[in-house]
């Protein structure tokens, strides 16, 4: 026996409660032994996080009955979704017992109503029942406080007898419950803290209860009076049916059955007449609905509809498009759904071609989109910025400033917007919105797009302050919706794949956290989500990138398949919460349709277009869709189609292969034109197959044969060697301006230097460079996309401490042997380097180098190759602090003033932890800093300068600053320092500028505690770590979850104090000077900080 249960905590971890709804009936049973409930959505009030719990069960068997608890049952006792329900077998004194509950099927319609039908077997006689009212349900927690132990919480409901019935009541619902059991006795027992509940006993070994819920007492009696057995027939038969036409057979079952068990998430998750639950778990409300257009190939497009017309009807009067609620009312989350509503009612338009429909909704059409450019582009530069989730699952994460994914998805809605006009004949007007997106989509590529870098930054923000690394819809959203062409894909899909992927090829929100969370619970920005990861299938389908375009989907339906979730589809990769989380079950089923086959529906167009998307070694594939039927086979260079569809709608091919010599494409037994097309490092093999309703469709590919080998590393200066096998070298493409000299492949020097100021991040995160050979096998002249990983030539860090100890790292193909000299202090110390081609060496010199502690500015020099480097050196610190209160120091409190931001979302989660009980030291970089409990502020808002006279002689100063930054702020230079110091005999004033960049100089100056567990530094952290071994063809480590690793993230020495993280930041003038002014100034638009110590030396 197990127990105590009340010895277990309640945790967002390992939740034992499943769930099953359809309507507004929702029904749980426990896994750990089968105590179940009713529940409903609030019609009242709006809940995002809570139910209604109408009826707990509790049940037990035997005469007289021994209760199935968590202490009574034993270890075997589980539960699982069936189709329509839950089942739980469980183990009790030698008794099985099942418990199978169904949430009743009825009517959609816009009504409080609804019931469940419960089917109990024991293998011994008597079946017993304990059941009431219950609380208003949070059911984040588990074990839950409303589905454990065995009493009724019916402190104010009450439960009667009422004709052969239990009515059950609470005192301040106006729903009634009526319970009916053949075969039960049931009576009716006081609550211990008040009100009432029933209970009920059958002698048989097997029994039903039918439960039924309205507002109008006799429906819900009329419900509760259904058979049992019947309607569990029913709801068996009714799902039997819609899955016999929603399935795919692939080579991969867990793809299968988790594209069923998205079906099932959808069925559960819809509500009408306003759309599709988030979660029937935990999140019992509506936001984003990027449900519409997988329900609208399950031929359920009237839901569609109906869900548009409800957010129509709800509109704000500023044309913004609401998130619904179940209490019939409209709110407004995160940074809102218009994005969203355009992509769904194209797609819906596509799919149906009910003009009636679009003749209505144009007026909004108009509002919604002339609503998204107000709030989000005040200043009409073309671009978007974006509050919350431009996608789906990442509440910390905003684009405060002209951005990569909403600036994209403002080029979409000005083209749906001419796609939509055209459509209602005002060609005029579409014409117009026409060269809208053309404008703005231009405005994009000269705000944000990197040449270098052969991708979007992620934003810039009203003073010009840009943030270098995008989003993973930053990187997606050009491509799929077909804006940037196929070398600009593979350049930015690299980046994808080889910085913002994990070991499965799932890919990651973003890498602008100091964690990515993968163990844990909500999606806030930086995690695999369930929901990103078909966008990331369906950007790799689009380049022909087969195999990568699985991975994705595959890492999700192993999840969902998985021993946990069993059916259930997480909100984030490995949670151990049972979400059911509709939105992601939708995009999933939608990209194994339209990414994975590859089927394009435009009733527009009158076209069907088949685009499979599978590898190589898949060998046979089938789809199966109410409107649909279509199977895949592969061999010997041969694919063959078969594909049934009487929706009047003209077949297309549009297959994308490896580069080929030739193809022919036959269509029901005849040739067809056919047409090639050459991408970078794919083709796009396109014919017009049949108007008929069945194709059957045979293509016969010969692909050309080369290859194409090379070094996936390279360092600055030297060749690219590529090996070519089967095919000529005609030139290369270089966009990227990686060359000195593309006839040699020679890579220039200085291709790093843009991102050096990041620190070693920097140099591992945009180390990767795309270029394309022009080639020509036989007859045939195409691109070959190259993606390598391009390091210095040289990494030299070196120490001090009565010795000079250098650590000398050749990335090159090279020996190194020379004479080396560095130029630190004042002084000169000259060494040999003898270093083998891609291998580090230690050197140890004596010297005698006048080094103050720290870090001393140096110039490393070899053989007419010089790098600034620094030398760090253990000389006791014998510097003296200069008091910061004269400058305009305030309070610790005053930080929210400078630090708190309204776009940042929930990020700081711990606000009222930060630079609290801050200690009166705080040592970083093993210096004591007396603190005063004030700080200097900067802000760029509020107080763009924090200026510090010195009027002291120093050689070296250092200062204590810390960041009010967090993911916003990633590859940013934030600040900039600049110290003047006087003119004296020197012609121009002497004055050191320093960028002062998040990643590379500073950390997120809030703790973990304060930062939800995501902040860059932890004590313990390394800092100024080298740059990782190579491996395979790359940098090692550089796999997320693990990758950026907080090693990585910055040079400077920091230390953690009050919920508060300090950076030492160190100015080496070079010689002592007599210093006139620190500045630190904020360069990024919500840039600030504060400055809490400065000591010289």
């Amino acid at each position: 026996m197990r127990g105590p249960e009340s010895g277990i905590p309640e945790t967002l971890d390992l939740q034992d409660e499943r769930a099953c709804a359809y309507g507004r009936s929702i029904v749980f049973l426990r896994g750990a032994y089968p105590n179940a409930a009713l529940m409903t959505y609030d019609d009242e009030v709006h809940r995002g996080a809570e139910q209604l719990n109408l009826c707990k069960l509790v049940f037990g068997t035997g005469s007289p009955p021994e209760l199935l608890t968590y202490e009574s049952c034993d270890e075997s006792t589980a539960c699982d979704n069936i189709r329509g329900g839950l089942l739980s077998r469980a183990r009790c004194g030698g008794a099985e017992v099942t418990v199978a509950i169904y949430p009743l099927i009825l009517p959609h319609e816009k009504k409080t109503r609804g019931g469940a039908v419960v089917h109990i077997r024991s293998s011994r006689p008597g079946i017993f029942v304990r059941f009431g009212c219950g609380n208003i349900a949070f059911m984040h927690f588990s074990p839950n406080v409303n589905m454990r132990g065995t009493q009724i919480d019916c402190e104010h409901g009450a439960a009667e007898i009422a004709g052969g019935a239990v009515r059950i009541t609470r005192e301040e619902r106006g729903i009634v419950t009526y319970v009916r059991g053949s075969g039960f006795k049931f009576t009716v027992k006081p609550g211990s803290g008040g009100g009432s509940f029933a209970e009920g006993y059958c002698p048989a070994e097997e029994a039903y209860l039918m439960l039924g819920f309205s507002r109008d007492e006799a429906d819900a009696d009329a419900i509760a009076r259904a058979d049992g057995k019947t309607e569990i027939e029913r709801i068996e038969a009714y799902y039997a049916e819609k899955l016999s036409n929603l399935y795919v057979r692939t080579p991969d079952g867990e793809i299968d059955a988790a594209f069923e068990a998205a079906w099932l998430n959808l069925e559960y998750a819809w509500l009408y007449p306003y759309g599709w639950i988030e979660s029937i778990q935990h999140w019992p409300t509506m936001w984003h609905m990027e449900h519409t257009a997988a329900e609208e190939w399950a031929g359920n497009a009237d839901r569609t509809r109906r869900t548009l017309l409800t957010q129509l009807e709800h509109i704000f009067d500023s044309g913004a498009i609401p998130d619904m609620c179940t209490n019939d009312t409209g709110r407004r989350d995160w940074g809102g759904n218009n994005q969203f509503f355009f992509r769904e009612i194209m797609h819906y338009l596509e799919m149906t071609d009910d003009r009636e429909f679009a003749e209505l909704a144009e007026p909004y059409m108009r509002r919604i989109l002339a609503q998204t450019f107000r709030e989000y582009d005040a200043g009409n530069t073309g671009v978007l910025s974006w509050h919350s989730q431009i996608g789906n699952q990442e509440d910390f994460e905003s684009t405060p400033g002209s951005g990569a994914a909403p600036g994209t998805e403002g080029v979409r809605m000005l083209r749906i917007m001419s796609e939509y006009l055209k459509y209602l004949g005002k060609t005029e007007e579409s014409a117009e919105y026409a060269q809208l997106s053309v404008f703005a989509w231009q405005q994009l590529r000269k705000k944000l797009w990197k040449n270098d870098l052969g991708r979007f930054s992620w934003f810039k923000d009203g003073l010009g302050a840009e943030r270098l690394d995008t989003t993973y819809h930053g990187i997606c959203y050009p491509v799929i919706y077909e804006y940037t062409d196929s070398l600009d894909n593979a350049s930015t899909l690299d980046h994808l794949r080889h910085r913002m992927s994990g070991p499965e090829g799932e890919v990651y929100q973003s890498n602008h956290f100091g964690d990515h969370g993968y163990w844990g619970v909500p999606t806030w920005g930086m995690q695999a989500g369930s929901d990103m990861q078909p966008f990331a299938a369906a950007a790799y389908a689009a380049q022909g990138m087969n195999r990568e375009a699985i991975e994705p989907l595959k890492f999700v339906a192993k999840r969902v398949c998985g021993e946990f979730q069993r059916g259930a589809f997480p909100e984030t990769a490995n949670e151990k919460r049972l979400a059911y989380f509709s939105p992601s079950a939708a995009v999933f089923a939608q990209a194994v349709i339209e990414s994975l086959f590859g089927v394009k529906r435009d009733m527009i167009a009158r076209t069907l277009t088949l685009s499979p998307c599978f590898p190589a070694d898949w060998r046979e594939a089938e789809l199966r869709l109410p409107s649909l039927s279509y199977k895949y086979s592969f061999s010997d260079n041969t694919v063959r189609l078969r594909v049934f569809s009487a929706d009047g709608c003209r077949k297309q091919l549009l297959l994308r292969t490896p580069p080929l010599s030739s193809a022919k494409v036959n269509c029901n037994g005849k040739p067809v034109p056919c047409a090639v097309a050459y991408k970078c490092g794919f083709c796009e093999l396109s014919a017009e197959l049949t108007e008929e309703a069945e194709a059957d469709v045979v293509i016969e590919l010969t692909p050309l044969t080369f290859s194409v080998k090379f070094d996936g590393t390279a360092a600055e200066g030297e060749t690219v060697n590529i090996d070519l096998a089967g095919c000529e070298l005609l030139g290369v493409t270089d966009r990227a301006g990686i060359f000195a000299d593309t006839a040699s492949m020679r890579l220039r020097r200085d291709i790093l230097e843009p991102y050096k100021k990041y620190g070693t991040l920097g140099l591992v995160n945009f180390s990767r460079r795309t270029f394309a050979l022009r080639l020509r096998a036989g007859e045939t002249d195409f691109e070959y996309p190259v993606s390598i990983t391009v390091t210095p030539a040289f990494e030299v860090r070196a120490s001090y401490d009565s010795m000079l100890h250098v650590r000398f790292r050749n990335f090159t193909k090279r020996a190194v042997n020379g004479n080396a000299a560095l130029f630190t202090c004042g002084s000169t110390v000259k060494f040999p380097v003898n270093c083998p081609s891609e291998t580090t060496v230690n050197i140890d010199v004596p010297a005698d180098i006048p080094a103050l502690h720290g870090k001393n500015r140096a110039v490393f020099v070899l053989d007419g190759y010089a790098e600034e480097t620094e030398l760090i050196s253990a000389t006791p610190f014998r510097g003296t602090p200069l008091s910061i209160d004269p400058f305009g120091a305030r309070e610790y409190t005053a930080w929210r003033e400078y630090g708190l931001f309204p776009h940042h979302g929930c990020a700081v989660m711990g606000p009222d932890e930060y630079l609290k009980n801050v200690p009166a030291t705080v040592q970083a970089g093993g210096i004591d800093f007396p603190l005063c409990g004030k700080f200097v502020p900067v802000s760029a808002a509020k107080h763009i300068d924090a200026n510090i006279r010195i009027g002291r002689p120093a050689r070296k100063l250092y200062v204590l600053f810390s960041a009010f930054a967090d993911d916003h702020e990633v590859f940013c230079e934030a600040f900039s320092a600049v110290i003047e110091c006087e003119k004296q005999e020197a012609y121009t004033k002497p004055t050191f500028v320093r960028p002062l960049t998040v990643a590379g100089e500073l950390d997120f100056g809030f703790s973990n505690a304060v930062l939800a567990g995501f902040s860059t530094y932890v004590p313990g952290t390394e800092r100024n770590a080298s740059l990782p071994p190579s491996a395979g063809g790359d940098y090692a480590g550089t796999l997320c979850p693990d990758y950026p690793q907080r090693a990585l993230w910055c040079v400077n020495e920091a230390a953690e104090a009050g919920g508060a993280v300090f950076n030492l930041l160190e100015f080496d003038l070079g010689k002592t000077r007599q210093v006139e002014t620190l500045v630190i100034r904020a360069l990024a638009q919500d840039g600030a900080g504060g400055i809490f110590a400065v000591m010289l030396e």
